[in-house]
């Protein structure tokens, strides 16, 4: 744990001790690998803003708090995100690549990704793949976002470059906040 939170160590005990009870509410268990993290989300931010931040989540994804709760507990790096960097992963995830509040909700690591960096570009070499035929229209989104970048490139770009040309670079442009040419 002190490697993840070496900070925690500066406390007084009676600081992390209210870390501790703070991470119990939210309901990961002291025993979990996970644990650490939640103690590190929790300790970044004010006393009442892990509370404000799940009701955010909550209001925003319509789903009620023992849900959002299991998605906090297997990431709970979710809570450290602002608002802002939240409500615009959900409503790309919603209304772009068209997952259901459920869906994500059980894979809260969608929430954790980079949306320029990795959901943005990644769905659209989706998008273009399946516009060109070469993948089915319902790829499954979530695993190809949690593939390392070396295997996305490999399975989805490489694999294509002939039928497909300048997707490469259209994904690089993506990935670097540029609207890219037609592909």
């Amino acid at each position: 744990m002190a490697g993840c939170s070496r900070w925690l160590l500066t406390f007084n005990p009676k600081k992390v001790g209210a870390l501790v009870q703070r991470a119990d509410e939210l309901g990961v268990p002291r025993i979990s690998s996970i644990f650490k993290y939640t103690l590190a989300s929790t300790g970044c931010m004010a006393e009442g803003k892990a509370t404000a931040r799940m009701k955010f989540l909550s209001s925003t994804l319509g789903c009620p708090m023992d849900a959002l709760r299991s998605a906090v507990r297997r990431v709970p790096q979710i809570l450290g995100l602002s608002e802002e960097n939240l409500r615009s992963k959900i409503e790309f995830l919603v209304n772009k690549v068209a997952l259901e509040p459920d869906y994500i909700l059980q894979r809260p690591v969608l929430l954790s990704l980079s949306l320029e960096k990795r959901l943005v570009p990644r769905h659209y070499v989706l998008q273009v793949l399946a516009v060109n035929g070469l993948i089915k229209n319902d790829v499954y989104f979530y695993r190809s976002v949690c593939l390392a970048e070396d295997n996305f490139v490999a399975r989805y770009i490489d694999r294509h470059e002939n039928a497909v040309p300048g997707l490469a670079d259209a994904y690089a442009a993506v990935r670097a906040g540029k609207l890219p040419v037609q592909v």
